[in-house]
């Protein structure tokens, strides 16, 4: 088994209590992802989890859906469910891609090697021929196991489409990212987190594209594949961006973390908690702050090894507490735009001074990320909180 988190009531005494954010740990790993989702500003986004309507979360473009059929959804502790269609019609109507703008569709997809069919994971637009040839679509993947991404004129594929095999991603959830930038210079495909195929000319739409049919394609067949996580975004997704998501996916299945949006962003952000590293194996980012695009600002990494804490800053560098004791410990991090400080047990600080500017929405505690290795583990976090400002009394 690997390493497991522990969020730990206090114990022995009570610990002074002070003004902060402290974050309740219980909200599961699949509210997480739906945050980031969110947090991006999609133009519209699909959880699937109410199948007598497809709601957007967003607000935007609710759509309909006939003998929809759920399954077991892509992310783990999940309420919500993916869903497949294979009889009946999954539609967003009124919904709206306007031209002049790039665009990322982000979805996870669930396709069996027995079940692939002629069909597509979505199509907003239209098919050749009617007339109106403008479109944006993702076979994923068509019966020849290819996932092809059109985008633009559908008369002219050799400049509108990309493709590549499929066959890797058959028979699991797979996290899919179509992106194309509207002035031509960048269309792509990322699977699983990485740029998989991509091309630097293309097409762009030639007006707006309404209404998107989902799990199907006029004149073929029915999708037997489950969709789950479904975002539409009006920019283009990052690389780090989708990273990011794709590691709060199936990757990171074993993880367990919540993410808090914070009321207002921070300038200067002061983050306090308390660590046992005691049974712990493996090194463990246990918090970090981001901006409202997901970009990390500041990290707190722990090493078992060498007992010590270590505050990764995105300008400034790295900063390294002395030895951890053995128990509990307190961990303080003060960032400000002229000072980087690090505390433990309230002795310090260990400092960096410069200019820095950055901004932090969002604070993500618990098991972040992980450096494998053999063996179990826990790590056990307790009174974690954020605020404005470093206060005076430790922990």
């Amino acid at each position: 088994m690997g390493d497991s988190i522990q969020f730990s009531p206090t114990a022995g005494k009570r610990r002074k209590s002070y003004v902060g954010m402290n974050l309740d740990t219980t909200v599961g790993y699949a509210e997480s992802y739906a945050a980031l989702t969110k947090a991006a500003n999609p133009l519209a986004y699909y959880r699937f989890h109410d199948l007598t309507t497809l709601r957007d979360e967003m607000g935007n473009y609710h759509g309909t859906v006939t003998n929809p059929v759920s399954q077991t959804g892509a992310l783990k502790g999940d309420r919500d469910k993916g869903f497949s269609c294979p009889t009946g019609s999954a539609n967003l109507n009124s919904f709206v891609l306007p031209s002049g703008t790039d665009i990322s569709v982000e979805f996870w997809t669930l396709q069996t090697a027995a079940t692939i069919t002629a069909t597509a994971a979505f199509m907003c637009g239209s098919v050749a021929g009617n007339g109106v040839a403008n479109r944006c679509l993702c076979h994923c993947p068509w019966e020849d196991g290819t996932i092809y991404f059109d985008f633009g004129d559908v008369n002219q594929l050799g400049l509108s489409r990309i493709f590549g095999t499929f066959g890797p991603y058959l028979n699991k959830w797979s996290h899919v990212v179509c992106v194309a930038k509207n002035n031509g210079t960048f269309q792509g495909i990322y699977i699983d987190g990485q740029l998989r195929y991509f091309r630097t000319s293309h097409l762009a739409l030639a007006g707006p594209l309404t209404g998107v049919m989902l799990l199907d394609f006029p004149g073929a067949s029915k999708s037997q594949a489950s969709m789950d996580e479904l975002a539409f975004y009006t920019r283009e997704l990052t690389a780090t961006e989708i990273a990011a998501k794709y590691a709060l996916g199936l990757n990171g299945i074993s993880l367990s973390h919540r993410e808090v949006s914070l009321p207002t962003p921070l300038t200067t952000a002061y983050v306090r908690c308390m660590l046992n590293t005691d049974a712990l194996n493996n090194e463990t980012t246990f918090l970090r702050g981001v901006d409202v695009n997901g970009v990390t600002q500041f990290s707190l990494t722990v090493n078992p090894a060498n007992r010590q804490v270590t505050l990764t800053h995105k300008h400034a560098g790295t900063l390294t507490t002395p030895t951890l004791n053995t128990g509990w410990n307190s961990v303080e991090v003060l960032v400000s735009p002229t000072t980087i400080s690090l505390y433990r047990n309230g002795l310090g600080p260990t400092s960096l001074t410069g200019s820095y500017s950055f901004s932090v929405s969002k604070v993500l505690v618990g098991q972040i990320e992980r450096r494998e290795a053999t063996g179990g583990g826990q790590l056990k976090l307790d009174e974690v909180a954020v605020s404005a400002s470093r206060i005076g009394e430790s922990l």
